[in-house]
């Protein structure tokens, strides 16, 4: 006995599905859900108001580990589900600089690891104190952040942070990434240690000296170093992928800079 055109119909409907799911799971794993990934990343709004880096050792050259505290409020509102952020590396990119005091080009300063965050759909905050490595040349670093606190930054400064984390999801989705935000960074004046001397801002020269006499009178290295971000929005894809690109170079084949002789910020 022979099958009713019903019956065959049902088949022909099931077959059909089993092939478009075939064609679909695939395409959704690999494709819809990567896109969906990376477009929440992109449209992400990420602050930072408050990022300490602390510990920081007395000679930068020799030592180039610190601790560096994120304060961070992250809103993402592109998937209607939660995701987990893998632990990944990041790295901090800043413009170029010449002015009276200090100069320093563009360039990777230094990365960090996040460690892996569950993020929902909304607001979320979390607080995350990890180790923090500067590259060299390490007196960028330095010169940076002195510049930050002399007031050079009145509008805040650009920062990059880029990195390339894992998004996983519903226990079947597992994406490869790029994260790239401009910041908008200022500075926060700590509260005056009353035994330390004030800098003098008036000279070069003046500020060096100044530096100096703090560290004489017990003030050894570098203090704490505090800044409030800004999300301004997602990095351009090129520039975004040549931080990555130059920063995969510099973990491939690290440089090293000669501890200065001369009594220098951090001798």
């Amino acid at each position: 006995m022979g099958l009713t055109p019903c019956a065959k119909g049902c088949i022909a409907c099931g077959v059909g599905t089993a092939v478009v799911l075939a064609i679909m799971i695939p395409v959704s794993i690999l494709v819809i859900a990567p896109n969906m990934g990376q477009h929440a990343l992109d449209v992400s709004v990420m602050d930072i108001p408050n990022s300490t880096v602390f510990d920081i050792p007395d000679n930068l050259h020799l030592n180039h580990s610190a601790k560096i505290v994120n304060k961070v409020n992250l809103k993402q509102t592109s998937l209607p589900f939660g995701a987990k952020l893998h632990e990944t590396q990041m790295v901090m990119h800043i413009p170029a600089y010449a002015g009276q005091w200090f100069s320093w080009p563009e360039r990777n300063i230094a990365y960090f690891t996040m460690p892996e965050q569950n993020i929902k759909h909304g607001d979320n905050a979390f607080e995350v104190t990890t180790a923090i490595t500067m590259m060299e040349n390490t007196d960028d670093f330095v010169h940076w952040s002195f510049m930050l606190a002399l007031g050079g930054f009145p509008y805040g400064t650009e920062v990059y942070i880029a990195g390339k984390p894992k998004l996983s999801a519903m226990g079947i989705f597992n994406m490869e990434l790029s994260l790239g935000k401009k910041m908008n960074c200022s500075f926060v004046q700590p509260p005056m240690d009353s035994d330390a001397p004030a800098l003098n801002l008036e000279s070069p020269q003046a500020v060096e000296e100044s530096i100096t006499a703090r560290r004489l009178s017990g003030v050894r290295g570098m203090g704490p170093v505090t800044i409030t971000c800004k999300d301004e929005g997602e990095m351009d894809d090129d520039y975004l992928n040549v931080i990555l690109q130059n920063f995969t170079d510099e973990l491939e084949h690290p440089q090293t800079t000669p501890s200065p002789t001369a009594a220098g910020f951090l001798a």
